[in-house]
């Protein structure tokens, strides 16, 4: 299967590659952004390079896809998002992502989700997509619940990052729910 692009009003959400590199780095080298990721702000160069050959090996290993998400109109790399761990037995996935600091507040991150959630019901096989927040990055739960999804829980020390163990915020959106929420 060829690596899907897809594209919205202001956004082409497309395969990344090492020409990425400088990008991947500029964004992942912000404490900010990398705040409640199980990484480190990146150092130097050859970590975005890393970065970019996980993204790479998830999607020929079928187990997930990443998208790189570019401004339309100049063509600039601002984030990443998509699927992993991927269960086709389970049609679910979960889906995560990462936006530069300069595009916060914008809807950049609504309006790229919006494409890959379609993809993802629609094309990508899922019927179930699960995300998981730490419990203060309030950013990310108000981008998923204005997506429709729904708060299962707290997960108790799930997430382990940064040298210690974090309870996490489970979320989860259904194929049906999608359904109903596209049709609004």
């Amino acid at each position: 299967m060829p690596f899907p692009t897809l594209t919205t009003d202001r956004l082409i959400l497309r395969q990344t590659s090492q020409a990425d590199a400088a990008s991947i780095f500029s964004i992942f080298s912000d404490p900010a952004v990398v705040e409640f990721y199980d990484i480190e702000a990146l150092q130097d160069g050859s970590q975005a390079e890393e970065i970019l050959d996980r993204h790479q090996k998830l999607f020929e290993s079928k187990r997930g896809i990443r998208w790189g998400i570019a401004l339309r109109d100049s063509g600039t790399l601002v984030g990443t998002a998509g699927y992993f761990g991927k269960i086709e037995a389970y049609s679910s996935a979960v889906l995560g992502y990462d936006l530069s600091r300069t595009q916060w507040g914008k809807g950049i991150m609504v309006e790229a989700l919006r494409a890959i959630l379609t993809y993802g019901f629609a094309q990508y096989g899922l019927n179930r997509i699960q995300a998981t927040t730490d419990l203060d990055s309030l950013r990310s739960v108000a981008t998923l619940k204005r997506l429709g999804f729904q708060e299962e829980g707290t997960l108790r020390q799930s997430g382990f990052w940064k040298g210690k163990f974090h309870d996490v915020r489970c979320f989860s959106l259904l194929r049906s729910e999608w359904t109903t929420i596209r049709s609004l």
